[in-house]
């Protein structure tokens, strides 16, 4: 252990300092003698910090996921995570990683947007409609946007006249947001409106 903390305190150092090649030198063999140490000053982090200096994307990723499965609940990391697997196109581990952060973090409405949003890109209306359902009940900052967006989900899962609501409600907030103007008029041509499928509990 004595020879771990001395390794741990050479990359911190050697981070400080921008020396990426010796945090990667040092890196791996001091994660592995001790995988569980995920707290602050932890290698995954350093040694992604390394990998996404010298432009190593997949390294760094690789890294950061190990950190997650090992334990790590820092929700910047996991958001730096989540954040390059939605660059790279993973949106579904993406998503996983952000749901992770719900645990940890239940109240950053940010973190459900950014769920909300995958969700509605991967036609998940339940998960859609938990994630905004979260924002509106939490004192969002855009109310206009927060109500458009559980509207959008709320239609995705045909329920139309629980979409209308949710966008006149945006509307009250915002009457000029013409994106919701325009969904609304959209849904005032008909309803659409069937069963819904029932919302899944967190495992």
């Amino acid at each position: 252990m004595d020879q771990w903390r001395t390794s741990l305190k050479q990359i911190a150092a050697a981070d400080k300092a921008k020396d990426y090649d010796t945090v990667i030198k040092l890196g791996a063999a001091t994660r592995d003698f001790y995988p569980d140490y995920v707290e602050d000053g932890n290698v995954y982090e350093f040694l992604a910090n390394a990998y996404f200096a010298g432009n190593d994307k997949p390294a760094a990723v690789a890294e950061l996921e190990r950190y997650m499965k090992i334990g790590g609940r820092n929700p910047d990391t996991l958001n730096r995570l989540a954040t390059q697997l939605t660059a790279d196109g993973n949106r579904k581990e993406a998503a996983a990683t952000l749901d992770r952060i719900n645990y940890i973090y239940p109240m950053d409405n940010g973190t459900h947007s950014k769920l909300g949003v995958l969700w509605l890109d991967l036609k998940n209306a339940p998960g859609a409609i938990r994630e905004f359902q979260a924002i509106v009940g939490h004192n969002p900052a855009d109310p206009a946007q927060a109500h458009y967006d559980l509207a959008r989900a709320y239609h995705l899962n045909h329920q139309d006249s629980l979409a209308k609501d949710e966008l006149i409600s945006s509307l009250e907030a915002a009457p000029g947001f013409r994106a919701a103007q325009k969904l609304l008029f959209e849904l005032s041509g008909g309803e659409n409106e069937t069963p819904a499928a029932p919302l899944k509990k967190r495992e």
